[in-house]
């Protein structure tokens, strides 16, 4: 099967932080990696992709929703990513 056929991994960076955000997603990037950002955790939740293959990495301190609230608001979901956090 070509490799185009193939649907691309995501990886979902969310951190509050815009020069943070900036840094890894452009580190991401420059690795070939597709990546999607987001500022917070709840702007994450609302484009919640549907089964993409995806990966998070998000910050642990943030306003509203810390990552280890997110991450545990997935799992409640029986949304299964593997995440980690900076």
């Amino acid at each position: 099967m070509p490799e185009k056929a193939l649907a691309r991994s995501v990886v979902h960076v969310i951190d509050d932080d815009d020069a943070m955000l900036d840094s890894l997603s452009f580190l991401l990037r420059s690795a070939d990696l597709e990546v999607r950002s987001y500022l917070s955790a709840r702007a994450f939740l609302d484009a919640l992709p549907g089964s993409t293959s995806s990966c998070v990495i998000t910050d642990v301190r943030m306003p509203e929703m810390s990552g280890i609230e997110l991450l545990q608001h997935l799992n409640k979901r029986k949304i299964e990513v593997p995440a980690s956090t900076p």
